[in-house]
């Protein structure tokens, strides 16, 4: 059997965060729908997010609680007293109206 200590869950919580994130991000406001390669850019993209830029990505999509196939985001300190999957600030191209 294998534990992780404290500081061990911690860091493998923030990397599944930040791989999440970008799933999310390039799902999302990219439109990337080939998800083999979404999931390869999620891996090398989990790798250069500084927290700040995690937290600000985090914030621009809303708060999602999700990754695209339906795994739990863990919050960070930027979802603290806000409403986790509030109404993102990004939309699919093909989902918005002329005009809009």
């Amino acid at each position: 059997m294998v534990a992780l200590t404290q500081r061990g869950r911690n860091k493998a919580g923030s990397i599944i965060r930040r791989h999440r994130l970008a799933e999310r991000l390039f799902t999302d406001s990219l439109a990337m729908d080939n998800e083999s390669e979404v999931e390869q850019q999620a891996c090398k993209f989990e790798h250069i997010l500084s927290p700040g830029a995690t937290d600000k990505i985090c914030t621009f999509l809303g708060h999602p609680r999700t990754c695209p196939h339906g795994a739990p985001i863990p919050p960070g300190p930027c979802c603290e007293g806000t409403i986790r999957g509030e109404e993102s600030a990004i939309a699919a191209e093909n989902s918005v109206k002329v005009g809009r």
